[in-house]
């Protein structure tokens, strides 16, 4: 997908009956740290030295590990990690152990002068031997510019989650502008794992290339209310079993903005997204596209089982394997769909064992993006369907924001949201999906004050 902008988390503005995102929100280029907290500020470095005792709090004397400022850090400090490769000793449970409100924050320059996560990368290694980061029993903890690699949860039940960060029994947990890659857990939650914490939020994250032997490739949220994810990018993950992308289970009141969800894989149930048991959950902006399940599996692209949801403006295209649903609903699911595009599957929308679903302005695809069928199944609604060539830009390369042209251009209804998944305004009549395609116009340069 093109370079996404950060943040808009702030736009998150309930109005009426739907999501208002303001118009005024995000778009911070360059990167922006979150606000620092108001506690002490500790410093990690690779030339750092942890004996002493070191406290870190002296930048000129670093400490080696991340673990040991945390450990004599407390509640709202701010550990400054500077560029470099930290990993534990092999006995450790974790590279990073976390039980306070600390804010953990990689991507310094190596004289801590400049934060810039791309610019000097910052690695948690677990070494395929470790969990990454766990976070345990804490409120408050921030993540923020790390790469979490190479991690393993492995051993007893509790230690099977995880693989690249674990969050249990926590609340107000941010984990923000992270790469977890190249993680794998036994069980659940190969990159990502939360479970029983209320209000997480994950933020302009890339969660990608990590593996889960039993369910949840990517991300798995358990039990937790009030999830908020927020531009992040869940792609090339994989499930030796159940649903290779992101899965949202057993929680209340979830909020997914401008996700990008791609390219996974599940040996049998579930590609995309999967919403379980969950109630009031809202999706907007969000792209679900060329996830694959195996050949018997179901749910390729979103699967909402048991729960209720609303999707406005989704964009769903040729996700494959088994039943080949681009939707499906199931198990007394009900779901209100607005501004969609379905496009490329075996069938579009389905719904089984008294699933019910309300779609409002579809584009089913046409000619090569057609859908086998577009629906099947009782309890569907369906109003005011549009059919077409999507004019995707690239979707070979993951590209699914949408040319001038599109049949999916102003034909939508007025959901309540301003802006699309690039932050960019939708104005007047919206377009379907995703995305909202504007027109440019090159003024002469005397119109232009030159």
């Amino acid at each position: 997908m093109k370079a996404r902008k950060l943040v808009r988390l702030a736009g998150a503005l309930v109005a009426g009956l739907g999501l208002t995102l303001a118009a005024g929100l995000l778009l911070s280029e360059p990167q922006q740290a979150i606000a620092s907290p108001t506690g002490v500020n500790r410093y990690v470095a690779p030339t750092g030295d942890d004996s002493g005792p070191n406290f870190c709090t002296n930048i000129i004397t670093p400490c080696r590990t991340v673990q040991q400022a945390v450990t004599y850090g407390s509640t709202d400090d701010l550990i400054l990690v500077a560029t470099g490769t930290y990993t534990a000793a092999d006995a450790a449970v974790a590279v990073v152990y976390v039980q306070e409100g600390d804010t953990i924050r990689g991507g310094y320059s190596p004289d801590f002068s400049e934060w810039d996560p791309e610019a000097y990368p910052t690695t948690l290694d677990g070494r395929g031997s470790m969990r990454v980061i766990w976070v345990n029993n804490a409120t408050g903890t921030v993540l923020e510019g790390l790469r979490v690699f190479n991690g393993l949860a492995s051993g007893s039940v509790d230690q099977r989650r995880g693989g690249g960060i674990y969050v249990n029994s926590s609340s107000n947990v941010v984990i923000s502008t992270c790469k977890v890659f190249s993680n794998s857990a036994e069980q659940l939650g190969g990159g990502i794992f939360i479970g029983s914490t209320t209000s997480a939020t994950l933020q302009a994250n890339r969660v990608y290339s990590n593996e889960a032997g039993l369910i949840g490739g990517g991300i798995e949220i358990v039990s937790s209310d009030d999830a908020m994810l927020v531009d992040n990018l869940v792609y090339s993950n994989t499930s030796g079993a159940d649903y290779g992308g992101l899965v949202l289970s057993g929680g209340s009141d979830a909020v997914l903005l401008g996700n990008s969800i791609y390219g996974n894989s599940a040996a049998d149930d579930g590609g995309g997204l999967l919403i379980y048991e969950c109630t009031n959950s809202l999706v907007v902006n969000t792209v679900v596209a060329d996830n694959q399940i195996g050949g018997s599996g179901e749910g390729a692209g979103v699967w909402i089982h048991d729960g209720d949801a609303r999707l406005l403006h989704t964009t769903v295209a040729r996700n494959t394997g088994g039943a080949g649903d681009g939707i499906l609903l199931s198990d007394n699911a009900t779901a209100s769909i607005t501004n969609t595009i379905i496009a490329s599957h075996t069938v579009g929308v389905r719904t089984a064992t008294g699933g019910v679903v309300t779609l409002t302005a579809t584009l089913w695809g046409g000619a090569a993006w057609a859908n086998g069928s577009d629906v099947s199944g009782t309890g569907i609604v369906s109003g005011t369907n549009y059919f077409g060539d999507p004019a995707f830009v690239d979707p070979d390369n993951d590209d699914y924001h949408i040319s001038a042209g599109s049949p999916a251009m102003n034909v939508g209804v007025n959901a309540g949201i301003a802006t699309d998944i690039d932050g960019e305004i939708r104005l007047g009549t919206p377009d379907l999906g995703a995305d909202e395609t504007w027109y440019r116009v090159y003024l002469p340069l005397v119109l232009r004050s030159y």
